[in-house]
């Protein structure tokens, strides 16, 4: 089962970061069979997700030794370029 999560905007990037990440929690919990989809986005105001940081500290936050996610993004190459300077 796919879980699709698409991380919004909010006025506290940190407590919108420990939301979603406790949403993903509560899925893992429901079934065990669920993989996490963690859309990222386009940089504007207080958006989660326009930088990697934002999507390692939701992973960061999630239960568990070995969570399944998949990061969509165009530029797979720059994506785990950028994640290894993290």
């Amino acid at each position: 089962m796919l879980c699709y999560f698409s991380p919004g905007t909010s006025a506290d990037k940190t407590g919108g970061i420990s939301l979603i990440a406790g949403c993903i929690n509560a899925a893992h919990k429901a079934t065990t069979s669920v993989k996490i989809v963690l859309e990222n986005a386009a940089g504007h105001s207080n958006c989660i997700g326009d930088r990697f940081e934002d999507l390692r500290g939701i992973i960061d936050l999630v239960e568990g030794s070995a969570p399944n996610f998949l990061i969509p993004r165009p530029n797979f190459g720059q994506l785990f370029d950028d994640g290894r300077s993290i």
